[in-house]
Order: C-alpha cells, then sequence, then structure tokens
C-alpha cells in the first residue's frame, strides 16, 4: 500500500491571513465605491439640494476614485425661477480629499478646482432679487439654541477659472457683465497650525470691459501678520456705475475712466499698519452742475502715491499732475454759485425742518441728562480719545497744472439791459512744491493764464504758517471787465487796458481779537485807450499812462496798508 501523500500546508501567520482578508475587503471597498458611490451622490446629492433651495438642481455625472480620494462632479446647475436660464451653473467641480481627514476628523482637501461657474442675479426693485425665495426658504430653516464650535477643515491649491457673472439690474437700467473671472488660493484653513507658510493668492477678472488683477502675498500665521498685495486696473469705465451715485448732489458725474496700479503692505508690530503706494489716474472726466450746466471736466489726472499710511493717518504724494482742466463757475442771480447749489435749490432747511432739528436736539440733551453719571462719563471718555486722535498729515511733493480754463459768469449783474460780468482765462499753469499741512516748510509756486491768445497773468510766491507773499504781471487787463459792476453807479462805459506789476503780503493775526494784515504795492502800473464814453460818442479819453516806482526787482514796494477784515474778498 502507497503511503499517504504530504498535505500542503496554509500559512501558519495568522497576521497573513488577516492581510489577505483586509487586502480583498480594501479591494471590494473600492470596487464597490467606484462602481456605486457615484449614482448614489447624483441622486441623493439632487434630491437634497432640490429639497434645501426650492429649485430643481442638476447633476450631470459624477465620477469617484477611492484609491486616491479624488471626487469629480460635472454640469452642476441650479435652475431658474419661472423658467427664466439656470440660476448658477459650473461645468466641473474637482477635490482631492487627503487620507489624513480621517486622522484629523476634519475634511482636508488637497485640491480643489472649479471650472466655469456661472452666476446669474437679477434686481427687480424696491430691494428684490430673483432669489428672495433661496434665500427666504434658508433663513427658515431651524436654527441651534447654542452656537456650537465652527467645523474644522483645511482647504488647499483653490483654483477657480473661467467664471462669469451675468447682473440685470431692472432698478437702476445696465446690466454689468464680469468674464474671465479668476480665483487662486493657496489655502483657507481653521485647523491650527504652527509652520510659517507665504501665500500668494490672486484675483482677476475684466468687468463691462475692464481688466482687474491682483496679486498678494502673507505670512498668515507669523506673529506679524505681513502681506503684500498688488492691484491693477485697467481702463474702468465709470459709465455703467454711474446710475448708484446717490441723487441731490450738486455736481453730477457723466464720465471718468480710473486707472490704477497699487501696491499694498500691512503689517501689525504690534500696531497695525497699512501702507498704500503707487499710482492712480483718473482720465476723460466730465460733470454738470445742478441746473444740468458744464460744471468740471478735465483730461487726466495722475496721482503718484509716495506712501500713503491710513491708519497713522499720513498721506504723502509724490507727484500730483492736473492736465486740461476746465472749471465753469456761475454766480447765479440769488448769490449761490453753481457748484454748491443742489437740484431743486434745496441747499438751506426750511423754518419748519429747523425748528424740528432745534427741537430732535433739545431732546437728546434732555435723554443725555437724565444717564447715568457712569454713562455720560463713558460718552466723555469716547470723546476725549476722539477728541486726542493725531491730525491728518498730508504732504505733496510737486503739483502741476496744465492747460486749464476758467469760465467764470456773474448772473447778480445783469439788470437793465447791462449783460453779466464773464470771464475767460485759459491756457492756465501752476507749478507747486513742498506742499505741508500742516505747514512744516514753506511752499513756492508760480504759474500763468492767458486771455485768449494773448498771456495776460504770471505770478509766483511763497506761503508758509506764517503769511505768504505774491508777485504778479498783469498785462493786456481790459477795464471792460469791471463795467458791469460800475454800471449802477457809473453812466458812461469803462474801456481800456491795464498793465501792471503788483505784489501782495498776507500776515495771520498776532492776536485773537486782531484781524489778518494784507499789504498790496504796485511797482508799476500802465493805462492804454483809457475812455469814458456813452456809445456812439466818447465822454472822455486819455492818452497812454504810466506810473512807475523805482525798487529792485522782485521788490514789494509798499504802496497801500489797512486791516484786512477776514470776511474781505
Amino acid at each position: 500500500m502507497p503511503p499517504p501523500r504530504p498535505r500542503r500546508r496554509l500559512p501558519a501567520n495568522r497576521w497573513v491571513r488577516r492581510g489577505l482578508y483586509a487586502g480583498a475587503g480594501l479591494l471590494g471597498l473600492w470596487a464597490l465605491g467606484w462602481l456605486g458611490l457615484p449614482p448614489l451622490l447624483k441622486w441623493q446629492g439632487e434630491k437634497i439640494a432640490s429639497a434645501q433651495l426650492g429649485r430643481a438642481v442638476r447633476i450631470g455625472a459624477v465620477d469617484f476614485k477611492p484609491w486616491t480620494l479624488e471626487l469629480t462632479l460635472n454640469d452642476v446647475a441650479v435652475a431658474g425661477a419661472d423658467g427664466a436660464p439656470d440660476q448658477f451653473s459650473v461645468k466641473r467641480v474637482y477635490a482631492d480629499a487627503e487620507l489624513q481627514s480621517i486622522f484629523r476628523l476634519a475634511p482636508v482637501i488637497d485640491a480643489l478646482q472649479i471650472e466655469a461657474p456661472a452666476v446669474r442675479l437679477t434686481h427687480l426693485g424696491d430691494g428684490r432679487y430673483d432669489i428672495d425665495d433661496i434665500l427666504a426658504r434658508l433663513a427658515a430653516r431651524p436654527q441651534p439654541a447654542e452656537p456650537g464650535e465652527p467645523a474644522r477643515f483645511a482647504l488647499y491649491n483653490i483654483d477657480l477659472s473661467g467664471g462669469r457673472i451675468d447682473f440685470d439690474d431692472r432698478a437702476v437700467g445696465p446690466q454689468h457683465e464680469v468674464r474671465d473671472l479668476r480665483l487662486a488660493l493657496p489655502f483657507i484653513s481653521n485647523l491650527p497650525s504652527q509652520r510659517q507658510i507665504k501665500v500668494q493668492p490672486q484675483l482677476a477678472f475684466v468687468a463691462n470691459g475692464s481688466a482687474f488683477d491682483s496679486r498678494a502675498e502673507a505670512l498668515p500665521f507669523d506673529a506679524s501678520r505681513h502681506a503684500d498685495a498688488a492691484f491693477r486696473l485697467s481702463g474702468l469705465d465709470l459709465q455703467p456705475y454711474l446710475g448708484y451715485i446717490p441723487p441731490g448732489l450738486p455736481i453730477k458725474l457723466q464720465a471718468a475712466t480710473v486707472d490704477a496700479d497699487l501696491r499694498l503692505g500691512f503689517e501689525q508690530t504690534p500696531q497695525p499698519s497699512l501702507r498704500v503706494g503707487g499710482t492712480l489716474t483718473v482720465s476723460g472726466l466730465k460733470s454738470v452742475d445742478g441746473q444740468g450746466a458744464d460744471a468740471l471736466a478735465f483730461d487726466a489726472l495722475k496721482v503718484q502715491l509716495g506712501e500713503v499710511r491710513p491708519l497713522e493717518r499720513k498721506v504723502h504724494l509724490a507727484a500730483v499732475e492736473l492736465n486740461g482742466p476746465h472749471l465753469a463757475l456761475r454766480r447765479q442771480a440769488d448769490g449761490q454759485f453753481n457748484l454748491l447749489v443742489t437740484p431743486g435749490g434745496a441747499n438751506a432747511p426750511e423754518s419748519g425742518a429747523v425748528g424740528a432739528g432745534a427741537a430732535s436736539a433739545e431732546a437728546r440733551f434732555d435723554s443725555e441728562s437724565s444717564q447715568p453719571p457712569a454713562s455720560r462719563a463713558s460718552g466723555a471718555g469716547a470723546g476725549a480719545a476722539a477728541a486726542a486722535a493725531p491730525a491728518w498729515q498730508v504732504a505733496i511733493d510737486k503739483l502741476a497744472v496744465h492747460g486749464g480754463t476758467l469760465d467764470f459768469t456773474d448772473d447778480t449783474t445783469a439788470a437793465d439791459g447791462v449783460p453779466a460780468a464773464a470771464v475767460r482765462l485759459n491756457e492756465f499753469e501752476l507749478a507747486a512744491t513742498t506742499i505741508g499741512l500742516p505747514f512744516a516748510q514753506p511752499l513756492t509756486f508760480s504759474g500763468s493764464a492767458a486771455r485768449g491768445s494773448v498771456p495776460s497773468i504770471e505770478f509766483q510766491g511763497t506761503a508758509a504758517e506764517r503769511g505768504a507773499e505774491v508777485n504778479a504781471r498783469i498785462a493786456h487787463l481790459p477795464l471792460g471787465l469791471a463795467a458791469p459792476y460800475l454800471a449802477p453807479h457809473l453812466v458812461p462805459r469803462l474801456t481800456g487796458e491795464l498793465d501792471a506789476h503788483v505784489g501782495l503780503q498776507w500776515a495771520p493775526p498776532q492776536a485773537r481779537d486782531l484781524p489778518p494784515e494784507l499789504k498790496i504795492a504796485a511797482e508799476q502800473l500802465t493805462l492804454r485807450q483809457l475812455m469814458l464814453a456813452e456809445a456812439p460818442t466818447p465822454a472822455a479819453s486819455a492818452a497812454p499812462a504810466q506810473a512807475k516806482r523805482s525798487a529792485p526787482r522782485g521788490a514789494l514796494t509798499e504802496a497801500a496798508r489797512w486791516p484786512a477784515s477776514p470776511r474781505s474778498t
């Protein structure tokens, strides 16, 4: 009888067997998750989201890879209200979860990509939007009696690309479009971390045809909270946004374009400090006054920021340049200037409004008097703290105005067929340096202006806290400009031209009860073609006359001196 064959021995190590069982189970779970989880997520996701939002929610396809914890949603959309186009849609959402989510008991997403999100929003008027039903449904959800700890999470490498937003404002009128929306964030996390991580977020888009781009660099976990950011705005047309300016202003903006290249820096050492630098340009500005007439316009205003620290109330501008300004200033028949008159002429409150304001102020005083002493003391302490805040410090290294025009009309002089006084100065030039508030050092300035093609005024001077001095040369100044003001007192019409070299000195009052001091001197005065006439026959005329005093060039020879009232003009 042949001997029995030896039986094959199974591995005796139980851990090997368990490992094989675990591997088989893991493969089974992977297969189940790969095949069964996507349709389950699609079904339950559409059902739960539709119930929460009250709108139909569609999910095109779901892909899940359990061996890498990667989840992809394709063609997600939220239906619009009453058959309108989709309120929200996104082409693809990709999330790559990390295994440490299990150990930290919080979702940790290593990458989150959102491709081609699209949002449609409509303002129906009276503060109503086409998503009010969604907001009301979410607000009606039961809230916990006591707020708990916020959910822990960590999202890394967030990338949103190809986004678009369509906003239809039916109340104001314009439709706004945002295209090529791009948002990149290194991470958003509320999990504790002790690492010093440098992040570089980015936001870019094109709004109504104007490009915006920004980049930043920050140390969110460092004690200094150091952060640097750059913002670039190219050709932002303000025309679509003019409807949002509150009505009733004395000046109404009609057009302007903004370009900006700004750099921001933040640091906490130990007090928060914010610094702003770069350039800001406003071009093509046009505005009208409350009556719809031209008010202020200019070709371009360029501001070069030196270092602006708003939290410390310090503003340093390296240069301010204004090109082609045109100011239309009109004194109306009631004596008010057009740039200060609101539409409808409602500048001063009515007597009833004044009485109501006085009554409310009196009631407010009575209520404050009835407050406990501690409340009044705290209010007084807050007022003292506000009063102790440092004053703003403003410094401008260079200021320049090129090609300016001033049109001044005085309607108060129009009476009995006498036309209103009108003056136009063009080719206005101004240059000033070392401008500072408060005055730390004297500023110097110079400039010129013309009437038509003839240079009329040249001036230069200095100004400081202790006073100001100006020297001016006037050429070919028509005396007829004063005719509307002299008409009630002088029947013959005054004509002729004036040339002058004058100087002016102003000094603040030496004491509180004294007025400021003003000195005016004339080194040279020349009158040409002086004539008093009633058309068509002249009543009187004079040959050219000249008065000149010997003085060094640029010196201020005193010709008149008087105490000037603060209201004198």
